[in-house]
C-alpha cells in the first residue's frame, strides 16, 4: 500500500508542478530535474501525512511544502511561488471538492465522509485531468507571463505585486485552515469552506488577469 501511495503521490505531484509552470508559460524543459526533485521531495511528505493518519494537515502542510520547492529548488521569487502554488493547488482542490460531492450524491453517504476517504480512481482522475490541462495550456498558448525569468528589483517587485499580496496571503491562509474543517467541523460548515476556496480561486484568477494587464 505504501509503494502505491508513493507513485500515486509522485505523478500526482509532477503533474501538479508542471500545471503551475505552464500556467505562467515558463518552459517545462527547463525544469524537468526541478519538478523530478521537487516530486520526491512532496511524495515523501504526502506518505508521511497520510501513514501517521495527519490527513487534517494536507492543506496545510503541502501548499506550503510546494511553495518551498518552487522557491528554493526551482529558484523563483518567494511571492511568485505563492502565486503559481495557490493557482495550480486550488485547481485541484476545486476538482476533488466537486467530484468528492457527486460521488456523495450517487452513493447516497455524507460529503465529509467521501472526501476523507482516499479514493485512488478519482486521484488519477485528476492526474489526467492535469495533464490535459497542461496540454491545453500549451497548445493554445493560454496563461500567464507576468511572473520573471529573471530577478526582479525589491522596489520594482513591490510596486508591480502589492495590490495581489492581500488576496494571495488570505487565500493561503483560508486554503490551510480547510482540511481541518473537514476534520473538526460539521458538514454544513466543512462544505461552505470549500465553496469560499472554490470562489477565492476565482478571485485569484481575476487578480492574475488584472496583473497581466499591467505588462
Amino acid at each position: 500500500m505504501i509503494v502505491e501511495l508513493a507513485i500515486f503521490f509522485f505523478f500526482g505531484w509532477a503533474s501538479l508542478l508542471a500545471l503551475g509552470l505552464v500556467l505562467f508559460r515558463l518552459k517545462l524543459r527547463s525544469y524537468w530535474a526541478q519538478i523530478i526533485t521537487s516530486s520526491i521531495l512532496l511524495d515523501y511528505i504526502s506518505v508521511l501525512l497520510q501513514i501517521h493518519h495527519k490527513i487534517y494537515l494536507i492543506t496545510t502542510v503541502q501548499p506550503i511544502s510546494a511553495i518551498l520547492c518552487y522557491w528554493l529548488i526551482f529558484r523563483l521569487h518567494w511571492f511568485y511561488a505563492i502565486i503559481i502554488t495557490i493557482t495550480s493547488y486550488l485547481i485541484n482542490f476545486s476538482l476533488e471538492a466537486v467530484l468528492n460531492f457527486a460521488s456523495a450524491r450517487l452513493q447516497s453517504i455524507d460529503f465529509l465522509v467521501a472526501i476523507q476517504s482516499t479514493d485512488i480512481a478519482l486521484a488519477i482522475l485528476i492526474i489526467f485531468i492535469d495533464l490535459f490541462l497542461c496540454w491545453m495550456v500549451i497548445k493554445y498558448r493560454l496563461g500567464f507571463t507576468f511572473i520573471p525569468r529573471h530577478s526582479i528589483k525589491p522596489e520594482a517587485f513591490v510596486r508591480k505585486n502589492k495590490r495581489m499580496m492581500p488576496t494571495f496571503f488570505v487565500t493561503l491562509v483560508i486554503l490551510m485552515l480547510s482540511s481541518f474543517s473537514l476534520f473538526y467541523f460539521n458538514t454544513h460548515i466543512a462544505m461552505t469552506l470549500q465553496i469560499v476556496v472554490i470562489i477565492l480561486w476565482f478571485v485569484v484568477i481575476r487578480e492574475a488577469y488584472r496583473r497581466e494587464a499591467m505588462e
